[in-house]
């Protein structure tokens, strides 16, 4: 918060009218939850980072030993490997409900700040920008702040899909390409980059248990990764110029 100028060194005082104002408190409780936020996605890419390149060395070694190790070594490789995709799943879906509870948060104090700036002149939001992911409450109290005479020509934004039509006019410049009207259709469709590490985990463990399974054996029999009459099974990238020929 902001001094005012005070010709004795030795003390400073806040300007009354700042003391008195909520706005100073709000902003810092807003900067908060937006550093929290910023925080728990930088914690999320760190964290995934860390099991993607573990589960990276345990495929590497299943690549390298061509199926030649240990039986117990193979399955213990697969084990470790879908136990630990299983981990990062839920790492990833924690992380990801971190961040939109401070999400939340940030978007509450936001509409407070909004309140107490509606006789002000020049005013953005940010996070509740996009009607989408508001709540009706919510949409009424922005509309309450629109109706200040403050905010007669400078309008806060909170339509639904606003957002994504600003992104729409931005991207479609020079769009004169099928691959860059691709890339825009995949633009807008606005993956989320904190829930597709909850994906790629939930694929690992699917890998994993498909290279489980067969080291598996019942009574002596290996158990397959398919039911027989899925009647599925994979070939090889490499043939072998007999198998080729049909020799």
């Amino acid at each position: 918060m902001a001094t005012s100028s005070n010709p004795n060194p030795s003390s400073t005082s806040t300007r009354p009218e700042e003391a008195d104002s909520p706005v100073g408190t709000l902003t810092k409780a807003y900067d908060f939850a937006q550093r929290q936020r910023e925080f728990e996605i930088s914690q999320l890419t760190q964290r995934n980072n860390f099991f993607m390149i573990f589960q990276g060395v345990l495929i590497a070694g299943i690549v390298q030993s061509q199926g030649t190790a240990a039986p117990i070594i193979t399955f213990a490789v697969c084990l470790v490997g879908l136990i630990t995709s299983l981990l990062q799943v839920g790492m990833a879906a924690g992380s990801k409900f971190w961040q939109v509870r401070w999400e939340r948060a940030a978007k509450t104090t936001e509409i407070w700040l909004l309140e107490e700036l509606k006789d002000y002149k020049r005013v953005s939001n940010f996070l509740t920008a996009d009607g989408d992911f508001l709540t009706a409450d919510e949409k009424r109290r922005l509309a309450d702040v629109n109706l200040t005479a403050a905010r007669s020509t400078d309008k806060i934004e909170y339509d639904a899909g606003a957002i994504t039509e600003a992104n729409k006019v931005e991207i479609s410049q020079g769009a004169t390409t099928w691959r860059r009207w691709l890339e825009n259709q995949l633009i807008l469709s606005k993956f989320s980059v904190s829930r597709i590490p909850i994906w790629a985990a939930i694929t690992l463990s699917l890998f994993w248990l498909y290279l489980l399974v067969p080291t598996i054996s019942i009574n002596g029999k290996t158990v397959g990764p398919l039911p027989g009459y899925f009647n599925l099974g994979v070939a090889p990238l490499k043939v072998e110029p007999s198998t080729r020929n049909g020799t």
